[in-house]
């Protein structure tokens, strides 16, 4: 069954610039307690772009893990701005490499590297199911887990969207980690 956690206090405009802000203070308050000569960031997502800019503004090189992918989405732009906020680059494929390179970016810093997250879906080094459910406590046998990705410039629906999926999870009568 599914545990109610409710689907309350969804912001939308505000919410992201407001992730972007703390996580510029407080990557960069880490980043001058450590002093690192790297920083690496993977994907799209606010907290790798927050720590693009403050290597940039710190003069620390900044590697960029899947840059030059699309989605379509303001992740997209995201990508693309970390891509350009970074000095080094690591893509999956040619295509990202080209697209990146599209970008005006250094061909002898960009490594068509694939994906990270094929490697270890095939790693050997995964831990079994069975460790997994021991691990976390799933009392379930059977279940099913369930992810979701909101559309980053839509927010506005997301608190909607939640909802119409807690319901829809709650009427199958399956288990699902959510």
């Amino acid at each position: 069954g599914i545990r109610d956690i409710g689907v309350t206090g969804v912001q939308t405009c505000a919410l992201p610039i407001f992730i972007l802000s703390k996580s510029i203070v407080g990557i960069s308050d880490y980043v001058q307690e450590i002093g690192p000569d790297l920083i690496v960031v993977h994907g799209d997502r606010i907290e790798a772009f927050a720590a693009a800019i403050v290597g940039n503004f710190r003069n620390i090189l900044v590697l960029h893990i899947e840059g030059g992918e699309v989605s379509s989405t303001i992740d997209e732009v995201m990508r693309h701005s970390i891509t350009k906020l970074s000095h080094i680059h690591c893509v999956s494929n040619k295509t990202a490499r080209n697209r990146v390179l599209s970008m005006g970016e250094n061909p002898n810093s960009v490594f068509e590297i694939g994906s990270p997250e094929v490697d270890i879906m095939f790693s050997s080094e995964i831990p079994s199911l069975s460790e997994v459910t021991k691990h976390y406590e799933i009392p379930f046998n059977e279940f099913a887990i369930f992810l979701y990705h909101p559309v980053s410039n839509e927010l506005e629906n997301l608190k909607t969207n939640l909802e119409t999926m807690k319901k829809i999870l709650e009427n199958t009568n399956n288990n699902f980690i959510v």
